[in-house]
């Protein structure tokens, strides 16, 4: 898996192993997921299974993504939110 983050300079080589990527522009299609992470996978599937399927969308070949907008334990794991983003074609 990879984590993402904003950086302000190139990343140097290095024996870390940490490299640049960009998140593409484009179109996402995005889910908010209240609670759990344990959890997220079933919105997920729901996501595929449901709404994909219905909705006459595309999906790019760029892997979906997670923004966390809080963290364990800051908040307790019932009030954790998560969007997932799913990448569209154009």
């Amino acid at each position: 898996f990879d984590i993402c983050g904003s950086i302000t300079a190139n990343v140097q080589t290095n024996n870390h192993g940490v490299i640049s990527k960009t998140i593409p522009g484009g179109r996402f299609a995005k889910i908010r997921h209240l609670g759990s992470h344990q959890q997220m996978d079933s919105k997920i599937y729901q996501f595929y299974r449901d709404w994909l399927p219905n909705s006459a969308e595309t999906l790019s070949d760029f892997p979906l993504f997670f923004h966390y907008i809080n963290r364990f334990p800051e908040v307790s794991e019932s009030e954790l939110i998560t969007d997932i983003y799913f990448s569209l074609k154009s």
